[in-house]
């Protein structure tokens, strides 16, 4: 069992960007309710659906790939530690049922991001490139650019390097 070469190295997952969302909390906050639009960067409409939000239920009608879709997804409320209620979609996929704020269009169909094989895309990053990314939001917290980091001056330099040690220590230890 295993050896050289076995598991899923460069096994590659689409990742939650590549794919539409459909957003509860934003739904909510936004008010929005009948035709929603996603569009890119050039403003051209990629993709329209007519919401319907009910008490139990939302209710969506588009269309993919000339097929038309109309299916209802069913509504959780949860109770807040510190009151008021938060709403969720319950996974629509059958067996699944599992609460979401997000779903995302996979296969033409709406579901939680484990239905549509998604994953985050620091999932599928190297450790150096997530040890970048946790240096530059330890430098934006300290007030400096991390772009700029080249020129950082001495008392700067100073303040780092017992971050850079403690994260040389994490690298080692494992």
């Amino acid at each position: 069992m295993g050896g050289i070469g076995s598991g899923q190295w460069g096994h590659k997952r689409h990742t939650l960007d590549a794919c539409l969302q459909l957003d509860i909390r934003k739904i909510l906050r936004n008010r929005w309710s009948g035709r929603l639009k996603w569009s890119n960067q050039d403003g051209e409409c990629l993709a329209s659906i007519r919401l319907q939000l009910g008490f139990q239920s939302a209710s969506l009608d588009y269309s993919f790939d000339g097929e038309r879709r109309h299916y209802d997804i069913s509504l959780a409320e949860t109770q807040c530690t510190y009151g008021g209620t938060r709403l969720w979609f319950l996974c629509p996929r059958g067996g699944c049922g599992r609460r979401a704020a997000v779903l995302h269009r996979s296969s033409g169909w709406f579901v939680c991001r484990r239905c549509a094989g998604l994953k985050y895309a620091s999932q599928s990053e190297p450790r150096s490139a997530r040890m970048q990314r946790k240096r530059d939001k330890i430098l934006r917290s300290m007030g400096i650019d991390p772009l700029l980091r080249r020129g950082l001056d001495k008392a700067a330099a100073n303040a780092l390097a017992p971050l850079q040690q403690v994260d040389r220590g994490r690298l080692h230890s494992r």
